[in-house]
């Protein structure tokens, strides 16, 4: 590997020593540099007119101490995207070079890297990467924030092509990643606010609920929330609760581009959850509660008599209740049909009756049978029901209803992925 990297510089002063020779030719020329341009657009074509080495003869130690290292192996490093990452990989030559400065305003500056991790040794033609990070320091030179703005690489099976449009003048980007698993191309607004940091889709205001659900992939929350949070991931399958605590990481696009706020970037480390609730909650915090199964004809007869649609037939009430203190609740699968031509299909809906005998309706049909569960957050007891769309897609609603008198909705997250 010393050698592999030896014979990198080597070449690079080869070339570098080349290239000054035609530059004294030909008169020598400002290197290539976007800072004086209100907008441009960041691709392959621009990403190559940097020279290797970037303009800076400089050595990159006074900058190390201003890099952010992302906690982790190797191998997480290589897929990082939210913090400025310097990998380190025995299987393969890493090189950033600084190729840009960018002046903003309060004495803050953005510096332009490029990152480059390769096989050079060409023993795997599996793995390539080129990237451009865009990193912003304060005037004391403190590292801010970064995000990638170009990638040109292929890991494995997958390939990556980002680029970005820059709007210097305004503080904006444009970020597009063309992405190979899913065959979209995501865009993603991102401002650069007045502290130097980035915010992805700006119009967009952060969601102030203290719970979401998950997006398509499962690899973060449904919605815009503010990062480097801390979230108690919750699942109920199973009739058991299992738990996980994560950290939200980018505001970013789910594979059908519902707005996310992800906490990992790799595809393949997605989490099964149902709920997620902000802050770090111990085992002892959430428990599951037990729905005991009746068949007490009193609550039937009122929801038979109650239904949540009209013109309907009832078919089957599967009943079950929760009690705590003085009050008891009643959950029930409520199964009919339509009583209109040509639909004779059943269809399941979810109803509850308060310990004042109201019925009221809980989750829309379609749902599924044993679906709902009751839960203890610390001191509270809530309800949660999914529905689903019946027939073709697959947009789900999500609740939360709190036991206190009645059903008290605290939250519902409708999501389409299809």
């Amino acid at each position: 590997m010393k050698k592999t990297v030896i014979i990198l510089i080597t070449l690079a002063f080869i070339a570098g020593s080349c290239g000054q020779t035609k530059k004294n030719q030909n008169q020598i020329t400002e290197p290539f540099s976007i800072a004086s341009k209100d907008s441009i657009v960041f691709n392959h074509d621009v990403f190559w007119k940097y020279k290797p080495g970037g303009f800076s003869a400089d050595s990159l130690d006074k900058y190390n101490k201003l890099f952010f290292f992302e906690k982790g192996s190797s191998e997480d490093a290589r897929y990082g995207f939210q913090y400025f990452i310097f990998p380190k990989n025995s299987d393969y030559t890493s090189i950033i070079f600084l190729i840009d400065s960018i002046p903003m305003k309060n004495g803050m500056y953005g510096l332009l890297f490029s990152y480059w991790n390769y096989d050079w040794a060409g023993v795997s033609e599996s793995y390539y990467d080129s990237q451009a990070w865009l990193v912003n320091y304060s005037s004391d030179n403190k590292y801010i924030d970064s995000r990638m703005v170009y990638r040109e690489g292929k890991v494995d099976d997958r390939k990556f092509n980002i680029y970005s449009n820059f709007y210097l003048s305004d503080q904006k980007l444009n970020i597009f990643d063309e992405d190979d698993t899913f065959g979209l191309t995501l865009e993603v607004p991102v401002m650069i606010r007045k502290d130097g940091t980035f915010e992805a889709f700006p119009d967009t205001p952060f969601a102030k609920t203290n719970i979401a659900s998950h997006n398509c992939n499962e690899n973060g929350l449904h919605g815009k929330f503010p990062l480097k949070q801390k979230w108690t991931l919750v699942s109920f399958r199973d009739n058991r609760i299992t738990k996980n605590i994560i950290e939200t990481k980018r505001n970013y696009l789910d594979c059908t581009t519902n707005l996310s706020t992800i906490f990992t970037d790799r595809w393949e480390d997605f989490v099964e959850f149902d709920l997620a609730f902000k802050g770090v909650y111990a085992d002892a915090d959430i428990k599951m509660m037990p729905l005991v199964a009746e068949n007490d004809e009193d609550i039937i007869r009122l929801i038979g008599q109650n239904p949540p649609y009209e013109k309907t037939k009832t078919e089957s009430i599967q009943l079950y209740s929760f009690t705590y203190g003085k009050n008891k609740f009643w959950v029930a699968y409520y199964t009919f049909t339509f009583q209109q031509e040509g639909d004779d299909n059943l269809y399941t809906a979810l109803v509850g009756v308060t310990p004042g005998k109201k019925v009221v309706l809980l989750a829309d049909y379609c749902v599924y049978e044993n679906s709902a569960y009751i839960f203890r957050l610390k001191n509270e007891f809530y309800l949660y029901a999914n529905s689903t769309s019946c027939g073709e897609g697959a947009v789900g609603t999500r609740h939360v209803y709190k036991l206190a008198a009645d059903f008290e909705p605290v939250f519902e997250d409708t999501i389409g992925c299809d």
